[in-house]
């Protein structure tokens, strides 16, 4: 992967945990039969990265074969498939955002954020997500990883962007200012 497409995944990684409070992100890029951990972001994750996750295993494996997000707040008590400990983070996570990365040909991958900083993840929080998920299915592209220029023309992007401001203002509003401060952070 180029180190460009790198940094941009990575600055997408790190605004969907500082937008939503998650003290731990990943983005997973869907590869053969499974997932690869492509970039992350939190305390002691970077050997996460290049690890490969088994199809339909944990959240990650959730959100990509349904293409649905997917929040959870799990108790001490719990027992169910989401109680068991994270592949990546060695323990059972207190909270799970995982939304699908959309592209042409389907879902390229999931971001993953995990412990928000206090409470369970709010339906904004998914929304917010969502809206970078969307962003980094655009630059994962088809195939599960980043290839030459990104899928969306810049033109195509104005364009999607306008649309969203007259359809739907405050979501143009949140995803314009998780845009400015992606390009204010390089």
């Amino acid at each position: 992967m180029p180190a460009s497409s790198h940094a941009t995944l990575q600055a997408i990684t790190e605004a969907a945990a500082e937008a939503a409070a998650a003290s731990y992100a990943w983005l997973l890029a869907s590869e053969g039969d499974g997932l690869a951990v492509v970039t992350a972001t939190g305390p002691d994750v970077g050997a996460t990265v290049g690890r490969a996750i088994p199809a339909g295993q944990g959240t990650a494996g959730y959100v990509l074969s349904s293409g649905q997000p997917l929040a959870v707040q799990l108790h001490p008590e719990d027992t169910g498939p989401w109680a068991a400990e994270h592949a990546l983070l060695g323990r059972p996570p207190e909270t799970i955002l995982s939304v699908p990365c959309p592209g042409a040909a389907g879902v390229h991958g999931v971001l993953e954020l995990l412990d928000k900083t206090q409470g369970p993840f709010s339906f904004d929080d998914v929304e917010v997500v969502s809206l970078l998920g969307t962003i980094a299915g655009a630059a994962l592209g088809d195939g599960g990883v980043l290839r030459g220029p990104p899928v969306v023309s810049p033109d195509e992007l104005g364009s999607e962007l306008r649309q969203l401001f007259a359809d739907d203002p405050p979501a143009y509003a949140r995803i314009a200012a998780v845009l400015q401060a992606l390009l204010a952070n390089g």
